[in-house]
């Protein structure tokens, strides 16, 4: 027999418990006349780490990030420049105006 009972599923009706409505996933082995085993488990799930791609460019848009600010640092005070490369990328307004300072420092060093 093979009985399996997955978190938050009630407990079967006619077991008697003081502890929770709610089971931790088990599973119930065994043979029919055979002694019952029961194995608990539990699964922890993550997300990926991020990881750098090639199309991701140094700025993590592209590079779309980057050429807008390029082109708007010129025309443009910093912290206009970022506020609408971020609208265009749409990158947060922190991100591209933290770009925009290394990018102008890179271009003021040249």
């Amino acid at each position: 027999m093979i009985r399996i009972n997955l978190l938050g599923s009630p407990k079967p009706k006619g077991k008697k418990s003081s502890g929770p409505a709610l089971s931790m996933p088990s599973f119930e082995l065994g043979s029919l006349g055979g002694p019952m085993v029961q194995v608990a488990a539990v699964l922890l799930i993550a997300g990926a780490e991020p990881t750098a791609c090639a199309d991701t460019g140094a700025d993590g848009y592209g590079g779309a990030l980057d050429k807008a600010l390029a082109a708007l640092l010129k025309e443009l005070p910093l912290k206009q420049a970022a506020r609408l490369a971020a609208q265009i990328t749409g990158a947060r307004d922190n991100e591209a105006y933290k770009r925009a300072l290394l990018l102008k420092e890179q271009l003021a060093s040249q």
